[in-house]
């Protein structure tokens, strides 16, 4: 038997003995509390144990044993992990000591508007979550109902009016200028501003943003002096199925590996589009890439030895590739944050394009926004590199201050408090039962 902790999910690995026939199995845990409890079944043979659900018992409990006796027999096995991690990291918090005697309609009806909310909870914190994701666990929590319903814990299934709401007006919502100078404010400093900069300042679309190499960069004096600054575009970067992969391997430039396991059924990857194309770069754009590459070499020479160097323009802080679904993260988390209006980050590139009047001179808001209202931030990537799209805190470091540069030797250490014997002693004389217990300690 083989247990593997990870940092959410605990799985049993053993093998099961039936009819003389052996298996391998896997079973995974979201509370190590029952780690124990199955590693004993199992050692007694019990594989397919029988347990007891009434009113009166606790609902995670209940989830558990859905999990072990119908997700895991009936499900992919990669469906099932999903599960149990899917109610580690945002469903336990919101049954804690609650019964399935306590799940009402009014329950329920709370517990939706919670999860439609832009966050869910998890270890007491709020954490922004995907519409995806929110869709996910309303459709697992449709078949716990369910099952809950088809053994007769309930009379009416608690649920059997929610719907999952597929389609939203949260995104139309339109950008404006306020918004889009408010947002390049906020995120000053950050990954995601420069990224936004990219993003609205050229004609470049996100996976081919996050594919950029600096090679494919040519923004140097001699380009920016004859306002010539531009990128080769002649590759994606984008999560691709293993089969896809397989099938296509003189297309695949890079192939990174898989964060948590190799059990995935996708590659994060960077490979070769048809075509090759020149894209336009404003000077401004140019200028603050030419800084922020200044901090990424800074990066990578301040890191430590398992850091990659994949030459990406935009990249983990572990050098690794960073996808779409991480940069729309930050974005949402800043929009969330800052209670900004939740505009779409994909629409920014139409609005870039959008034309208005300016001086009896039409133009692109892109061009406007670069020669009228175009503030350089790029000073503030010298305050620290961002990590998990967030920067140092200003508190500790000085705005204006490089990090990097801080001398050690300036730093005053605080001495250790001296005792006072004397004073110790006094104690020791005027109080008789601090005399006694001194006693009886020397003569131990």
């Amino acid at each position: 038997m083989k247990i593997t902790k990870r940092k959410y999910i605990t799985t049993i690995t053993y093998d099961k003995i039936c009819n003389g026939v052996k298996n391998s199995c896997r079973e995974s845990f979201f509370d190590r509390k029952y780690v124990d409890i199955r590693v004993d079944e199992i050692n007694n043979c019990e594989y397919d144990k029988e347990y007891k659900i009434n009113q009166d018992t606790l609902f995670l409990d209940f989830i558990d044993i859905y999990l072990k006796k119908v997700s895991m027999k009936i499900d992919p096995y990669k469906k099932y992990e999903f599960y149990v991690s899917l109610t580690r990291r945002y469903i336990m918090d919101y049954f804690e000591d609650v019964y399935i005697k306590d799940i009402t309609s009014t329950f329920i009806e709370n517990l939706s508007i919670q999860v439609n909310n832009q966050v869910s909870k998890y270890g007491n914190k709020e954490k922004v979550i995907s519409k995806t994701l929110k869709n996910d666990i309303k459709f697992f929590f449709n078949k716990l109902f369910k099952y809950a319903t088809d053994m007769n814990l309930y009379d009416v299934n608690p649920m059997q009016y929610y719907k999952v709401q597929n389609s939203s007006d949260r995104y139309l919502v339109e950008w404006d200028i306020d918004t889009l100078n408010t947002i390049f404010e906020l995120s000053k400093g950050t990954r995601l501003h420069m990224f936004l900069h990219c993003f609205f300042g050229t004609d470049l679309k996100m996976n081919e943003i996050l594919a950029l190499k600096w090679d494919d960069l040519y923004i140097d004096k001699k380009n920016i002096i004859k306002n010539n600054c531009y990128a080769v575009v002649n590759k994606k970067l984008k999560r691709k199925k293993i089969s896809y992969i397989n099938e296509n391997r003189e297309k695949i430039i890079k192939q990174f590996d898989s964060k948590i396991n190799d059990e995935s059924c996708t590659r994060l990857v960077i490979y070769k589009t048809k075509n090759s194309k020149k894209i336009y770069i404003p000077i401004n754009v140019a200028k603050m890439l030419i800084k922020w590459k200044e901090i990424e070499d800074r990066k990578y020479q301040a890191s430590y030895e398992e850091t990659e160097n994949n030459n990406l323009v935009f990249s983990l802080v572990n050098g690794k590739a960073c996808e779409d679904r991480i940069i729309n993260k930050d974005f949402d988390r800043l929009k969330y944050e800052n209670n900004l209006p939740d505009v779409k980050m994909s629409k920014l590139e139409f609005f870039s394009k959008e034309r208005i009047m300016y001086k009896e001179e039409v133009m692109t808001i892109r061009d406007f926004y670069y020669r009228t209202l175009f503030y350089d931030y790029s000073e503030y990537f010298e305050i620290g590199y961002i990590k998990n799209g967030s920067s140092y805190n200003n508190n500790i470091i000085p705005v204006g201050t490089n990090y990097r540069s801080v001398n050690l030797k300036d730093i005053k250490v605080p001495r250790k408090k001296e005792i006072d014997l004397s004073k110790m002693i006094s104690l020791i004389k005027n109080n008789s039962s601090l005399s006694n217990e001194l006693t009886s300690i020397l003569k131990e």
